[in-house]
């Protein structure tokens, strides 16, 4: 089990993750947040299990990493595999606090180890996997190479 790094009230998760408490007694039952128990009348969750916060769009910073579509089209609830890819493969140093802020630490190192072989160049995946100290598996392999040893070429 991971360390709890942060214990909120529900009224201070509720304020940083802007959702109502009813928001998230909801995401309590149904174990999307962690809730270590209660203090008196008030729950304590662990910072780490909350949501990101709604209502944020990407940063118009970003704009370069996403020529091909308008930046305020971008949701970074539902593309966060993509915008990830993006900023961790060519992203400078404010762009990658912006989404550690946004997303958190755990989401990151999830992401290196789920998505990150077939998102991200070997260069990268191997500097972030160092950086961030978590074990990623290799690189995907290419489709390129699987079709040549198919098909005999090359």
């Amino acid at each position: 089990m991971e360390a709890v790094r942060e214990v909120l009230t529900l009224t201070e998760a509720a304020r940083r993750s802007r959702r109502s408490r009813r928001q998230l007694y909801r995401d309590i039952a149904s174990g999307r947040v962690r809730a270590l128990g209660r203090f008196g009348r008030e729950w304590l969750v662990a910072g780490s299990s909350l949501p990101p916060p709604r209502g944020r769009g990407l940063p118009g910073a970003l704009g370069p990493l996403f020529p091909e579509v308008p930046i305020g089209r971008l949701d970074p609830v539902r593309e966060q595999p993509m915008v990830l890819a993006r900023i961790l493969e060519g992203g400078n140093r404010e762009e990658v606090r912006w989404a550690l802020r946004r997303y958190g630490r755990p989401a990151l190192v999830r992401f290196l180890r789920e998505d990150g072989p077939a998102r991200l160049s070997p260069k990268a995946l191997l500097f972030w996997g160092l950086t961030f100290k978590t074990k990623t598996s290799g690189p995907a392999r290419d489709w390129r190479e699987a079709g040549r040893r198919l098909w005999g070429v090359g």
